[in-house]
């Protein structure tokens, strides 16, 4: 019997060269999409959330060193990747209702990340959403962020879906395959509490300039950068950016041709463009 599964759950099981995805058994596709599409929900919220791990390793070995010298610890990162978009395991995100689910998130991680760095760079991760707004104020600025914020929700605090745990439990599942242990200690942390809400003082001070804020928009970047990657499985392994790049291989020693190539036939160019992978990386995932 052929199994209907998301795109993004077709692309993990290539990934990890399987048969079928490690959560089938406790599959939650159907509970937690991953986005909407004209209103629809689509998508893995636990394939996607496992791509972006998984995007986060294939980066490990090029960035780590940049990154710790600018005070990063990787363990940040892995943070990051599996925290940004919790938001959408909430209740008013899983009901279809019209939520920022990047400020949801940030607002989990802010009770569970020990560094203002983590969920500043969550925050800021869908910052297209607001920039609309924010260009309509006559100077506009990172702390002017909070005025395009729906205060209301948070403030009043907001539940994770009554079932959310098993979601988080189908990732945890996905990370212990990956061996990456601090990323499933923090979901450790993350199943222990259900609702949550913050204050306008504590989106102020992670919005406030100084070395925090300047060290999360340098997460902020590497968060985007492998969230989009995970993101182009929406629609396939076609379009999934680390496959389209395999016809391009005769290219490989001829940088500013494959440069070229990539601008004229790849849908995310800006994606496939950053930091590619070394093949022995890829290989081991």
């Amino acid at each position: 019997m052929e199994v209907n599964r998301p795109k993004e759950c077709e692309v993990l099981v290539d990934v990890l060269k399987a048969d079928s995805p490690p959560c089938e058994d406790i599959c939650v596709a159907s509970r937690f999409p991953s986005y909407r599409k004209d209103g629809r929900p689509e998508g893995c919220w636990v394939a996607h959330t496992t791509l972006t791990a998984i995007e986060c390793l294939r980066l490990k070995r090029r960035l780590k060193r940049a990154l710790e010298g600018k005070g990063i610890k990787w363990e940040l990162v892995e943070e990051a990747s599996i925290l940004h978009d919790v938001g959408k395991l909430s209740e008013a995100y899983v009901d279809g209702r019209n939520v920022q689910h990047n400020v949801l998130s940030f607002v989990v991680a802010l009770s569970i990340c020990e560094d203002r760095v983590v969920p500043t760079s969550i925050l800021l991760h869908h910052e297209a959403m607001h920039w609309r707004d924010l260009y309509r104020q006559p100077f506009s600025a990172l702390q002017r962020l909070q005025r395009t914020i729906d205060m209301r929700r948070i403030t009043r605090g907001f539940s994770l879906h009554e079932n959310w745990r098993d979601a988080v439990m189908a990732v945890k599942t996905m990370l212990e395959l990956l061996e990456m242990k601090h990323a499933s200690s923090i979901l450790d942390i993350l199943l222990k509490n259900r609702k949550y809400r913050a204050n306008s003082n504590q989106i102020n001070r992670c919005l406030r300039w100084d070395r925090h804020l300047s060290k999360a928009l340098i997460l902020y970047w590497t968060l985007y950068l492998i969230d989009n990657r995970a993101a182009s499985a929406r629609d396939g392994l076609e379009t999934y950016w680390i496959k389209s790049l395999d016809g391009l291989c005769e290219y490989s020693r001829k940088p500013s041709l494959l440069a070229d190539m990539i601008l004229r036939s790849i849908k995310r160019a800006d994606v496939s463009l950053t930091a590619i992978p070394e093949p022995r990386v890829i290989e081991c995932l």
